[in-house]
C-alpha cells in the first residue's frame, strides 16, 4: 500500500508546483473556453439617405459602394426642421398687437410715426375674414380702407365717437379714421373701435385696430360652408388630372379664387445643401380635399455652385408634404441670383 501512496503524493506536489508557477487562476464558472478580452463592438455606420440637388455642370462622381450618382448627396445636409401645423397664423404676435392697443385705449388719439412691419399689413396683401365670430384687422389710421363683399352692402353699425366713419357703395365700404390737428401736428387715432357689417344674410364682427401703415383691404368672406360651394361649382365635373393643373395655374399666375384660404408662412426647410428653400405660403381648396404648397427656392450666398438643376422627384419628400400628388417647378435650371418657384400639391383629406 505505502508504495502506491508514495508516488501519488509526489505526482499531486508537482502539480501543485506547475499551476502555482504559471499564474493562471481557475475560471469562477468553471468556463474557460472563451478568452477574456472580446474585441470591441464596432458602431454601425449610419448613412444619410435625403435627397439632393445635381449641379448643372454634370453628374456626381458614385462612391466606392457603387451607389446611383443621382442620389448621392455631395454632403450631409443638416436634419430637417419639422413643420408645425396651426403656426402660420402668428397668433401671439396678434394677441401681442391687441394688448399693446388696449393699453392706449384711454390716450384716445397721439402723435405717430409709420409702423413697420404689421402682418399681412404693410405687405400690401389683402385681410380675409369670416362671419364666424370677431376679426381683429388692422386698419391704417391715416388713410382710406377698403371693406369688399361679394353681394351688396346693406348697413354698418359703428362708434362715431371714436373717431370712425364708414361710406357704404354697393359691394364696398370706406372706412377711415378721424385725424385731429393740435398745435399744427397732425394726431392719429390709437383707440380700437367696433364695427358690425350686415354683407348679404351675414354679419361681420370686426375690432379695427388703427395703425399707422398704407390703406388696407378687407375682404368678407362667405365662410367655409360657402367656400366649399363656390369650389365645388368650380370643380364639380373637373377631372382630377385637369383639377390640379388648374389650381397650379391659378396660384401660379396670383388669380387666386377668393373661395381659396391663402395662408402666408414664410418658413425656411434647410433640406438641401447649398440651397435656400422657403415655404411661401399654403393655398387651401375647401371642399377639395386639395392643397398648394408654394416654396422658392435659391442658390445660398455662400454656396459654390453657379447653377442646380431641380428635380420633381426631390420635392417629393415627407419633410415637404404628407400626401404629395403633384410637383411643379417653374424654373429647372436654377442660376445664382435667381429664384424658383416650386408648387407641391398634396391631399389634406377633407382638412383645411
Amino acid at each position: 500500500m505505502n508504495r502506491w501512496i508514495t508516488p501519488l503524493i509526489a505526482a499531486l506536489s508537482i502539480l501543485a508546483a506547475v499551476l502555482s508557477v504559471s499564474g493562471e487562476e481557475p475560471c469562477a464558472t468553471g468556463d474557460c473556453s472563451m478568452s477574456s478580452t472580446a474585441p470591441a463592438e464596432q458602431k454601425p455606420v449610419v448613412r444619410s439617405n435625403y435627397p439632393q440637388l445635381t449641379p448643372a455642370q454634370g453628374p456626381t462622381v458614385p462612391p466606392a459602394q457603387k451607389q446611383p450618382a443621382k442620389t448621392t448627396p455631395v454632403a450631409t445636409p443638416p436634419p430637417p426642421v419639422l413643420a408645425r401645423t396651426e403656426t402660420v397664423v402668428s397668433q401671439p404676435a396678434k394677441a401681442s398687437q391687441n394688448d399693446a392697443a388696449r393699453g392706449r385705449i384711454l390716450t384716445g388719439f397721439e402723435e405717430a410715426t409709420a409702423s413697420p412691419g404689421e402682418e399681412g399689413a404693410s405687405a400690401g396683401l389683402p385681410q380675409t375674414i369670416t362671419p364666424e365670430g370677431p376679426s381683429h384687422v388692422v386698419l391704417s389710421s391715416s388713410d382710406i380702407n377698403r371693406l369688399i363683399c361679394p353681394v351688396d352692402i346693406k348697413d354698418a353699425i359703428y362708434s362715431k365717437e371714436k373717431g370712425l366713419t364708414v361710406r357704404l357703395s354697393g359691394q364696398n365700404a370706406f372706412v377711415k379714421f378721424l385725424v385731429m390737428k393740435k398745435d399744427g401736428k397732425d394726431l392719429y387715432a390709437t383707440t380700437p373701435s367696433e364695427l358690425y357689417v350686415v354683407c348679404g344674410e351675414s354679419v361681420y364682427t370686426m375690432i379695427a385696430i388703427p395703425r399707422r401703415v398704407p390703406a388696407q383691404t378687407i375682404r368678407l368672406s362667405g365662410g367655409k360652408a360657402d367656400s366649399i360651394r363656390k369650389n365645388m361649382s368650380l370643380f364639380g365635373e373637373v377631372p382630377f388630372e385637369k383639377k390640379i393643373i388648374t389650381i397650379i395655374k391659378k396660384v401660379y399666375t396670383d388669380s387666386v379664387p377668393d373661395s381659396f384660404t391663402v395662408r402666408k408662412i414664410d418658413k425656411p426647410y434647410p433640406l438641401f445643401q447649398g440651397i435656400s428653400l422657403v415655404l411661401h405660403r399654403v393655398i387651401t381648396v375647401d371642399g377639395e380635399g386639395l392643397a398648394v404648397k408654394e416654396y422658392r427656392a435659391r442658390i445660398a450666398d455662400g454656396s459654390r455652385e453657379n447653377s442646380v438643376t431641380l428635380r420633381e422627384k426631390d420635392f417629393l419628400t415627407a419633410d415637404l408634404a404628407q400626401r404629395p400628388v403633384a410637383v411643379s417647378i417653374d424654373t429647372m435650371n436654377l442660376k445664382k441670383g435667381e429664384t424658383s418657384r416650386i408648387f407641391v400639391v398634396e391631399r389634406t383629406g377633407g382638412e383645411s
